[in-house]
């Protein structure tokens, strides 16, 4: 029941982000769309490179967001439970009862404390897939391939076969490579959030699937 809860809480956000991402899409496939026709023009090999680096990423990129989902929904009642106890201290209805009980106060603090543990555990839990996707994509696939790769392959292109005059080299290199990156990693940032979006979707699914049922508790009694 928590988790349906804090995903309600995030639909309207989700559906905010959704609105965005398609007027991302629309943008970042006119920049696409100009990139490949200067490289259909000048030079087809950099529809090839500029393909693996889209593929690559959005493969990357799809899981980077589902590990971000498992971190939050990890986070989500330890936080929950964190900001509870937090809140106590600052509601005068408790703050008598502190005072009165020290050891009330004191088991508040150790599970203040546990929840704060709990919650480092799991950023450094997740936090090495996070880095290496993120590398991945930021690093090799952008910086990497298309200003890094290519541009060597232009320059053996233009100086070494002379197959590519300089003022090409420039235009593909300033505009179809910067425009078609921006194009493609606009996408690679956006797609994968529709992903993301069904997460939090399918898990209201499930509870709305579910059937009412009698169980039995660890007492015995009917709940």
């Amino acid at each position: 029941y928590g988790k349906l809860v804090w995903n309600i809480t995030q639909a309207p956000s989700q559906i905010d982000k959704l609105v965005d991402n398609v007027s991302s899409i629309f943008g970042g496939l006119t920049m696409i769309g100009i990139g490949v026709v200067m490289f259909y023009n000048f030079d087809k090999a950099g529809i090839l490179f500029a393909c693996c680096s889209l593929i690559i990423s959005l493969l990357i990129q799809t899981k980077l967001n589902k590990t971000d989902y498992d971190l939050d929904v990890s986070l989500n009642n330890e936080q929950k439970r964190r900001d509870y106890i937090y809140r106590l201290f600052y509601m005068k209805d408790y703050a008598k009862e502190f005072r009165l009980n020290k050891d009330l106060k004191q088991k508040q603090f150790e599970v203040f404390k546990e929840s704060s543990r709990n919650i480092v555990y799991f950023y450094k839990k997740f936090a090495t897939k996070r880095i290496w996707y993120s590398f991945i994509v930021d690093f090799l696939c952008k910086t990497f391939t298309l200003n890094g790769i290519y541009v060597i392959y232009l320059i053996y292109m233009a100086m070494i076969k002379q197959t590519l005059s300089y003022g090409n080299v420039v235009a593909l290199y300033r505009t179809a490579s910067w425009q078609f990156s921006s194009g493609v990693f606009s996408l690679v940032t956006v797609i994968p959030q529709f992903s993301k979006s069904s997460l939090y979707m399918e898990s209201i699914r499930e509870f709305l699937r579910l059937k009412n049922k009698i169980v039995n508790d660890a007492d015995g009694q009917k709940a």
